[in-house]
């Protein structure tokens, strides 16, 4: 199950991440990684908990994203086909996305997590 900090985490990169995907594009969900990697790190009892569930976070950061982002228009306009065809087309962008962000907002909050715990644990 997702903990209370893996969900605040993951609540701030989300908010994050769509505020800076507005102001510099897709990529800016990634800093929407980072941020659920630092709250879940530096409220971390131990660096393997701000590493593992940073990377958790991260990662729910990312199908986020691809849910916000992948299953957009095509998907409503594929079922209102009701061309099966024209689904697999439809989900292809959240498959797109959830392939490269998915793992991209794990590595990143991992990496943030782990340094957030280290900074607060001097």
């Amino acid at each position: 199950m997702i903990g209370r900090r893996v969900g605040i985490g993951v609540l701030a990169g989300v908010i994050t991440g769509t505020v800076a995907a507005a102001a510099f594009g897709p990529d800016g969900w990634i800093l929407g990684g980072g941020v659920a990697g630092v709250v879940v790190g530096a409220t971390s009892p131990d660096l393997a908990a701000g590493l593992f569930q940073g990377a958790g976070a991260g990662g729910l950061v990312g199908l986020a994203f691809a849910v916000v982002f992948g299953l957009g228009t095509g998907v409503r306009l594929a079922l209102a086909s009701g061309n099966p065809t024209m689904l697999a087309w439809g989900l292809n962008p959240f498959f797109a996305v959830a392939i490269v962000y998915g793992p991209g907002c794990a590595v990143v909050a991992s990496v943030v997590g782990g340094v957030a715990y280290a900074a607060r644990a001097r």
